[in-house]
Formats: structure tokens, sequence, C-alpha cells
């Protein structure tokens, strides 16, 4: 799918897996990682809760699975379709045309809870100390917060 960025990373890496997380058979054992790294990953999926699942498995008890999924509750999402009736593709970002697949904070962690992990951490993108999406939060006296947020990285153990 990627096979410059591959063969860059097999010079660097002992073992790199090419190919559509979705289709492939992983040449992995169960139970074989103490953590497994899913980042800007599951919102390009058809089934991400399939995928999940399937990744869960391959997690030693105890081990993590760590998650960063964009928030659709963004305001660069709501304002344009409350006040306009639309919202745009872009290249990238929460609108990436890429993007199958859409998440709130709650429906994230429904996703990685799904297969079984527990969420013990979430960590909300875009409230970082000195953007303009924190000043608004604490102007707004945080009510709006969920629409400051852009992505949320998530961590789930598995009990």
């Amino acid at each position: 799918m990627f096979p410059v960025a591959a063969a860059i990373a097999r010079k660097r890496l002992d073992v790199v897996v090419e190919g559509n997380v979705e289709a492939m058979d992983l040449p992995f054992k169960l139970n074989e990682f103490d953590l497994i790294l899913c980042l800007d990953v599951l919102e390009h999926l058809v089934d991400p809760w399939a995928v999940v699942k399937r990744l869960t498995t391959l997690l030693k008890p105890g081990g993590s699975l760590i998650a960063s999924i964009p928030n659709i509750k963004h305001h660069s999402v709501i304002l344009p379709l409350l006040f306009c009736g639309r919202w745009d593709y872009v290249p990238a970002g929460v609108l990436d045309k890429t993007h199958l697949r859409y998440f709130t904070k709650k429906t994230a962690i429904e996703l990685i809870e799904s297969s079984g992990l527990r969420v013990d951490k979430l960590y909300a993108k875009g409230m970082e100390k000195q953007s303009k999406s924190r000043l608004a939060n604490i102007l707004s006296l945080g009510i709006f917060k969920v629409f400051f947020e852009t992505q949320y990285v998530v961590r789930a153990i598995k009990t």
C-alpha cells in the first residue's frame, strides 16, 4: 500500500507488515504484544470495530491499545453544518477526505470498549496551554469544551 515507506521502515525495524489490516492475515501470535498503537488509523477503516477486536487478541493480559481518533463534534464541523447546512472534506484534519468513519468522545470510547478493553485514560487534543481553543474554552466557562477538542487519544487495557 505504501511500498516506499515500508522500504524505509525495513531499514530500521525488525519486522514491517504492509497491507490492508482489514483483509490480511497478521503474522503474530495471540497475546504477543504489550502495546498496540492505532494512531490516526481507525477512522479510515470500513469496520474499525472488527479490527479493534482482532488487535485485542494480540495483546497480552494487561497490555494496552492506544488510539487517536478525530472528534466529529469539533466546531470546525458543527458550525458550518449548523449555519450553512454543509461540511466540506479537506486534505487533512477532522474532515479528511479519506475518513470513512466519524466519532465523538462517547462513540470513540464505545468503539474501543466494544472489544472488551477497558479505557483507563483519555486525552483531548486541541486544548493545549497556548491554543486559541483553550482560551475560548476558558472564556465560555468550559461549557463548550467538547467543541474545541480536535482529537482524542485513548488508552485502553486488556484485563
